[in-house]
This record gives structure tokens, sequence and C-alpha cells, in this order.
């Protein structure tokens, strides 16, 4: 990893960081108000417009588990994949509490509202996989879709924290089966 690299990557970890403490403060204070309870796994669902990472499965400041998903996503997909792609990134962040991926650090034995997340590529995929089975249940296949174009369409090299589209897609693809 280059220095360039290593750098921009610690910058994107403490902007990240900052705003899931001013998330979770907002959270903690009642400013913020979930617009609805996600059907997927009955987490309460705030929408942060313009989040770093578009989504994220998180803990609010109590402990409570949170989904945040940015909703300016819908408007900068082309119809239909904007709104459908939001019912696959709201399944993924709920798998990754689901699965186990997130957790608050008081639940590891120390004190404090922060969250951790195991971030690799497998866990990732492990999201993506587990949403993918979700939507196909309820026989969303237009959300499945959407997602597949969307990650066949987006940045396809890997970073060191999640996988290349092309092989999210293929993988949400295959999941769906």
């Amino acid at each position: 990893m280059s220095l360039v690299q290593k750098y921009s990557s610690r910058i994107q970890s403490t902007v990240l960081s900052i705003v899931v403490m001013a998330m979770s403060c907002l959270l903690h204070d009642g400013k913020a108000h979930a617009q609805n309870m996600t059907s997927y796994c009955r987490i309460p669902v705030f929408e942060v417009p313009f989040h770093p990472l578009g989504g994220q499965a998180t803990f609010d400041m109590l402990g409570n588990p949170v989904i945040l998903i940015d909703p300016t996503i819908m408007a900068r997909l082309p119809f239909p994949h904007g709104q459908n792609f939001l019912r696959f990134l709201t399944a993924h962040e709920c798998a990754h509490h689901l699965k186990g991926h997130v957790f608050n650090l008081a639940q590891a034995g120390a004190f404090g509202g922060y969250v951790l997340m195991q971030v690799s590529h497998s866990v990732e995929m492990d999201a993506d996989c587990e949403a993918a089975r979700m939507l196909s249940r309820r026989g969303d296949s237009s959300a499945i879709e959407s997602a597949f174009w969307v990650f066949m369409n987006s940045n396809p090299f890997p970073t060191s924290t999640h996988p290349g589209g092309s092989v999210r897609a293929h993988n949400i693809r295959r999941c769906a089966g």
C-alpha cells in the first residue's frame, strides 16, 4: 500500500468516525427520527443525506441497533434503479446486523458507544448474499436486478474493505438463485 493510499484510508476512517459519533449523538438526543422500521429485520432506519458510505449498520448511544441510509441515492441513479437499489441497500445493512458483523464496544466489554465492524471483502459479500436471499424470498427481483446493475456499473476495482463491483454483482445474482 502506497503512502498516499495509507493516509487516504486514515482520513476516510477519521471522517467516518466523526460521522458515526455525530449521528449517534443526534440519535441519542432525539433530534433524528426514524423514517421507518425496516421489515427485513425490524430495525429503525434513519435517513442521512450524503452519508459517505451510502448506508451503514450501527448502534445509537444507548446500544440500540439502527440503520443509516442516504436517501439521495435514489436521485443519483437512473429510474427505476435508485428506488430499487435503496431496498437492496437497506436489506444489506440489515444483514450486517443479523449476521453479527456490527457490534458495540460495550458488547466487547469496553466503555463507550462507538461501533466496531468486521470490515472485509468476505463480510461485504456475506451481507450482499444475505440481502439477495431476503429479497428473493420476498419476490423482489427488481431490487436484486438493480443491485446487479449498480454494481456492474460501479467501481470495478476492489478497495481494502469492499470487493470490486462486478464481483459483488455476480455474488448477488448467485445468492438470489
